[in-house]
């Protein structure tokens, strides 16, 4: 599984401060203006890490994506997603877990956007993590990255 799950510490404590924004003085505009997390979304994200030149195996990935079985988009205000390839699957990688790790600047002051892809124990994809701010926050509607990327790390890098 992802390290980031609808279990985890930070993903509960977010559903709950989004559920009681008011009672922290937070605008309901920062919360309403939250991307919703969905398959489409999941695609989108996928999409673009697999054009990304520090990428190096981005075909194989949106294929892996396409042929995804079952994708659970997390609910937490993050638009991370876990997923389940058949059997017969074409191995993406030869590792597990966390295979590919890039960071942007956003245009929000210090705004930050974190995508971490996961590789499962066939070596196939698990899903992808994408947090805004060390997922200490909602991720907001279309967020403006900044090039070039801050980090870029993982065994599926280009040059890696």
């Amino acid at each position: 599984m992802l390290g980031h799950t609808k279990a985890s510490g930070v993903c509960d404590w977010l559903r709950q401060f989004i559920a009681n924004a008011s009672r922290f003085g937070v605008p309901l505009s920062w919360v309403l203006c939250a991307m919703t997390n969905s398959r489409e979304v999941a695609e989108k994200w996928t999409r673009f890490i697999s054009d990304r030149s520090e990428f190096s195996k981005g075909d194989v990935l949106l294929k892996q994506f396409q042929e995804c079985e079952r994708i659970e988009p997390c609910d937490c205000g993050c638009n991370s997603y876990s997923c389940e390839l058949p059997s017969n699957a074409q191995p993406i990688a030869d590792t597990t877990g966390l295979a590919f790790e890039i960071s942007f600047r956003t245009s929000a002051p210090e705004g930050t956007v974190d995508l971490l892809v996961h590789i499962d124990k066939r070596g196939n994809l698990g899903g992808i993590d994408v947090h805004f701010n060390s997922n200490s926050e909602a991720m907001p509607e279309n967020p403006r990255l900044i090039e070039p990327p801050q980090h870029v790390h993982g065994p599926l890098a280009t040059g890696a």
